[in-house]
């Protein structure tokens, strides 16, 4: 392993910082943009251990409530409320350490954790329901009308089929609903949460000694973490604190399994490409008179392929920083 100093010089590598042992951040230090000033002041040494008193962890529940409300600010802890930290509790262990910057919009974030965490499920509880709801369709065709007639050829013969669209009404519905809420819906219930590391949660934005504490004691989290997720974005790699997090993970020498990057365009791909076939195949019987299905793809097509087009650009970027 890494003695302290290696590790501090690695990630710091000043000639004030070879001088004193110590790495340079800010006085006024904040998680959300520390050293991110022109002017440093002062010193500090970083440490992988942090005291009993201050490793706090948040279940996933406050971190997505409200479409990731505590995201929407990035001009760091003076924003910050007291009642995040609130939600926050004592743990001697941590499921995941969520690895983002704060320079990044909260909505990619929000949706990129969603994913993580409902992503799954979200799935799963889409394929259930279509089937369900198919089987229903078959077995109470009073209570589920198929009113769509259409015509196909099967070996030279044209047979007529009905078909309802209830199945791309419902799974969907579930789809989302189980997207945004699974986690409420895992609490209501009683099931386990996974217990989380988000800053703006487990950092003391108030007294200020306790959040200069666990600042200096960042890495003292991964130590307890069991995996490092990471909210990947092209200005990822850019900001300081987060290289200083993959760093301490690797110098604590955790397994490299246990990181897990999702890229917040992909989440993106996902949710367009679920829209655009929900509304294509919900709108083409409605318009084939008026637009032909083909019309209608095509245009579907291109929206989705513009919003692909344009994450595909960044997620290449992803292994050009990594190289």
């Amino acid at each position: 392993m890494h003695s302290p100093l290696q590790f501090q010089l690695a990630i710091a590598p000043s000639p004030m910082s070879r001088q004193c042992n110590s790495v340079l951040v800010h006085d006024e230090f904040d998680l959300q943009g520390a050293c991110d000033e022109p002017h440093l002041i002062g010193l500090r040494t970083l440490t992988d251990h942090i005291d009993p008193s201050l490793l706090r962890g948040v279940c996933t529940v406050p971190v997505l409530r409200g479409m990731g409300r505590a995201f929407a600010t990035t001009t760091g802890s003076t924003s910050a409320s007291q009642d995040d930290y609130n939600c926050s509790m004592f743990t001697s262990r941590l499921d995941d350490f969520i690895s983002h910057d704060w320079s990044s919009g909260r909505w990619k974030k929000t949706l990129a954790l969603l994913w993580i965490y409902n992503g799954e499920a979200a799935v799963v509880s889409s394929m259930i329901t279509a089937t369900v709801v198919c089987l229903c369709q078959i077995a109470f065709p009073t209570l589920l009308p198929r009113p769509f007639l259409y015509q196909v050829q099967v070996c030279g013969e044209k047979l007529e089929v009905r078909v309802g669209l209830w199945s791309t009404v419902f799974a969907p519905l579930s789809y989302f609903a189980f997207l945004f809420f699974w986690q409420r819906i895992r609490s209501t219930a009683g099931l386990s949460l996974r217990i989380l590391f988000v800053d703006k949660f487990c950092v003391d934005q108030v007294n200020e000694q306790h959040k200069s504490a666990a600042i200096l004691g960042l890495a003292g989290f991964l130590r307890h973490s069991e995996r490092l997720v990471i909210c990947w974005t092209p200005s990822y790699f850019t900001r300081l604190w987060t290289i200083y997090e993959i760093a301490s993970w690797i110098h604590l020498q955790k397994s490299p399994g246990s990181i897990g990057v999702q890229h917040v365009a992909q989440t993106i791909i996902i949710l367009v490409g679920v829209l655009a076939l929900t509304t294509y195949y919900l709108l083409t019987p409605y318009l084939k008179q008026v637009l032909s299905g083909t019309f209608l793809g095509t245009v579907l097509a291109g929206m989705f392929g513009y919003v692909a087009s344009n994450s595909v650009a960044s997620l290449c970027l992803i292994h050009k920083q990594l190289k």
